[in-house]
């Protein structure tokens, strides 16, 4: 068990994550040497990274998601379509319900690596973390590798927010349905919350990305979204412009960088050595 920091809730934080590049070269370079590093992680918050399967898998996952994508209007385009559609959520279901295994802080997940299967495999991160006979956290925060988290400062935030029926985070709207939900970037549930996506596998649009599908659950189990605030800085000499009282305040910077090779983890330093400095130079203020 996990225990509070005086009265801060505790949160287990779970990264999305790709054994890829330029995922691997973020996560390792960028989060685990900044806001993720032993020393920056406080009392009563937990960092676990979950991965998907390769190989031969995750060869199978990306073709039924390319059969479901499958464009054309006649027959047997829309055949192909329903094949590919059937596969994903057969797939689906059955790599969510075999159980994850933690190697250190890593959770490997039996399903395919694919971005088309992002959320079984966050159901089946939320299935480990939730089973019988786990620690328990007040708070499960879902956040992806291309984000630096200030963890007290999340936890600040999480002490303002109820223990029970909470979802949260960066607002996106769905085009056609119109319901808001959390941005997959980094998405706040209460306990009771994450045990019951973590332990279901009906209501699920299986079809839909991993924030838009849990959005799409909870709003018709009329648990409404709540939004927080997130930084976006896609530069690293953006992170000498952002105003003393926005870095000293934010918890959450989405640092997806847009050009090509990827500056995040660069990013994610210029943060962690701006904020290290203002606390240097004021040690009132708070802290990563």
């Amino acid at each position: 068990m996990v225990k509070a920091a005086s009265s801060k809730p505790t949160i287990l934080v779970l990264v999305l994550s790709v054994d890829r590049e330029p995922w691997r070269d973020i996560e390792l370079h960028g989060q685990r040497i900044t806001w993720a590093s032993p020393e920056a992680i406080p009392e009563g918050c937990e960092v676990v990274y979950y991965y998907g399967v390769g190989g031969l898998y995750r060869f199978v996952g990306r073709a039924a998601g390319r059969l479901a994508r499958f464009g054309g209007s006649n027959l047997l385009s829309r055949v192909v379509r329903r094949v590919g559609k059937n596969l994903v959520e057969r797939i689906s279901r059955r790599s969510s319900r075999r159980p994850a295994v933690l190697d250190g802080d890593r959770l490997l997940t039996r399903v395919p690596d694919v971005y088309k299967f992002a959320l079984p495999k966050m159901i089946s991160a939320l299935r480990w973390a939730t089973a019988p006979g786990m620690p328990r956290f007040d708070f499960v925060y879902r956040t992806n590798t291309s984000s630096y988290i200030s963890l007290t400062r999340l936890q600040d935030v999480a002490a303002n927010m109820p223990r029970r029926d909470c979802y949260a985070g960066f607002l996106g709207l769905h085009p056609t349905r119109g319901y808001h939900f959390a941005s997959g970037s980094g998405m706040l549930l209460s306990w009771d919350v994450a045990s019951r996506v973590g332990s279901t596998l009906t209501g699920l649009n299986w079809e839909k990305i991993d924030d838009e599908a849990l959005g799409e659950l909870l709003d018709t189990a009329e648990i409404t979204v709540k939004p927080l605030p997130r930084t976006s800085v896609q530069d690293v000499d953006e992170v000498e412009l952002l105003p003393g009282d926005e870095l000293r305040t934010a918890f959450h910077f989405r640092c997806k960088s847009p050009s090509e090779p990827r500056t995040d983890a660069a990013i994610m330093l210029a943060i962690h050595a701006r904020d290290r400095g203002d606390r240097d130079a004021d040690p009132s203020r708070s802290t990563l």
